[in-house]
């Protein structure tokens, strides 16, 4: 007799078995609280504890179609079918269904609902194989990570190599519920319009996914990232939003990271983005560096402005301590 060993099932499988995983959405705060193994799909790596790490999970073209489909509603409630992608970059159908939680006022608070493994390959659109985002014209993820493979690899050994920067507007649901689609769409525009504009012309700056911008740094060290992360951020400070409701200003944090002998491209994307939504937990706009000791510059914005100026020195002086440090 013959016997067999069983394959483990992958984490997709897993997921089929297990049905729906219930989530909460504070719209206010942008935290989100999952009720379910959503780290078996996710892996530990990428906790999705705010929605921003959520939302970077989809592509440009599943983040329109999930907020489309969500305007397509009647009412508070919806349901919407997307991909995700997952960490090894396979995409993932799920189904989405969840009710829009208002205050006395009529004005959303959060979201409940859950989220589902499914089959359907009707669910999302065919992959845009353009390489360019169609709202911005700007390279797609995978252009993007080429550029950066190509700049990881021709800067080896160099005293100041490069880096990575990657950027989010925060709360990006909450503008869609407060404001709609539209003030949705201009606040990705004006962001990327900015960026582009303050961006250095040897460096390249694409949008990474749908909530996401990343920018590729030349010729720059741990002190050189963290001027360019605070240049970009303070140059998107003065954007204003105009919507028929009233006029706002969108708020940007970034997570950066600095090239370092032995770490994969992806690898370096990965911690930039870790740092991004570890400040996104964090109340108001910041900016976290790695450094290359694998330490972290956190240069968080108090509401105080003393406070604020105190521990952006302190931070500034600590990143140029490092960078001195390296080249000495």
């Amino acid at each position: 007799m013959v016997s067999a060993r069983a394959k483990p099932l992958a984490a997709v499988d897993l997921m089929k078995l297990y049905g729906k995983i219930h989530f909460t959405w504070n719209l206010r705060t942008d935290h989100l609280v999952w009720n379910g193994p959503i780290n078996k799909l996710f892996g530990s790596d990428y906790p999705l504890s705010t929605g921003s790490s959520f939302l970077t999970r989809l592509t440009t073209a599943s983040f329109w179609k999930r907020f489309n489909e969500i305007d397509a509603r009647e009412g508070n409630d919806y349901t919407t079918s997307y991909a995700v992608t997952l960490p090894n970059q396979l995409a993932c159908n799920i189904t989405e269904v969840a009710t829009i939680i208002r205050n006395e006022k009529g004005l959303p608070e959060r979201l409940e609902g859950s989220i589902q493994v499914c089959d359907d390959e009707r669910h999302h659109k065919q992959k845009d194989f353009s390489g360019y985002d169609q709202l911005t014209g700007f390279p797609s993820r995978e252009v993007l990570l080429e550029n950066l493979s190509c700049l990881v690899e021709q800067t080896k050994g160099e005293v100041a190599p490069g880096g990575y920067l990657v950027f989010c507007i925060d709360k990006l649901s909450l503008i869609y519920f407060l404001y709609g689609l539209k003030a949705l769409q201009n606040s990705l525009l004006q962001v990327g319009t900015t960026l582009k504009k303050f961006t250095r012309f040897n460096d390249t700056i694409g949008r990474v996914s749908g909530c996401c911008f990343g920018s590729t740094l030349k010729d720059i060290d741990e002190w050189g990232v963290f001027q360019a992360a605070h240049r970009l951020v303070d140059a998107c400070s003065s954007i204003k939003i105009k919507t028929d409701i009233e006029t706002f200003s969108p708020t940007v944090s970034v997570g950066g990271s600095a090239f370092r002998d032995g770490i994969l491209p992806i690898e370096i994307i990965r911690q930039a983005e870790q740092g991004l939504f570890e400040m996104q937990n964090m109340k108001g706009t910041g900016i976290t560096i790695q450094q290359s000791e694998g330490g972290k510059i956190d240069a968080t914005r108090p509401k105080t402005n003393q406070a604020g100026k105190r521990r952006l020195a302190d931070a500034k002086n600590d990143a140029k301590k490092a960078s001195s440090e390296k080249t000495g």
